[in-house]
């Protein structure tokens, strides 16, 4: 829902993530989805136009391979089922825990300070976790 999304593009700010995923998820993808209510990379392949660039956005089933025209580099978003987790990867880099499901309406999402933080998936829940990651990254400055 667009709540998960939204919770997703303050995840991205956290976790060291090469610009090109955010670009591609954030900007592009959650953006396309949210403002328009189709998913664009339901299943198959697809090529995403954006305002920076071309995005090929691969779905296996298990999750998203997507890669920039650009500068060719990847990016692998997958979902464990067992643990109801989506997760963030570089191809030969590191991999990150990005989002948890804890039951219909909560989530886990890291935290600045590297813990997990509970996010209610409402307007509520959404604009304190926004406000946890602003005033964190506007301390960080």
């Amino acid at each position: 829902n667009k709540f998960v999304n939204e919770l997703v593009f303050f995840a991205f700010w956290i976790i060291p993530v090469y610009e090109v995923s955010c670009l591609a998820d954030v900007i592009v993808l959650n953006s396309i989805e949210f403002w328009s209510g189709d998913n664009p990379v339901a299943s198959g392949k697809k090529v995403i136009d954006g305002k920076d660039g071309r995005y090929i956005v691969e779905c296996d089933g298990k999750g998203y391979t997507i890669t920039s025209e650009n500068d060719k580099s990847v990016v692998r978003l997958d979902f464990d089922k067992d643990d109801q987790t989506w997760s963030v990867a570089i191809p030969g880099g590191e991999s990150y825990e990005l989002m948890t499901f804890i039951d219909d309406t909560h989530v886990a999402l890291p935290a600045p300070d590297g813990t997990r933080s509970i996010v209610e998936l409402s307007n509520n829940g959404l604009m304190a976790y926004r406000d946890m990651v602003s005033s964190n990254l506007m301390a960080a400055r």
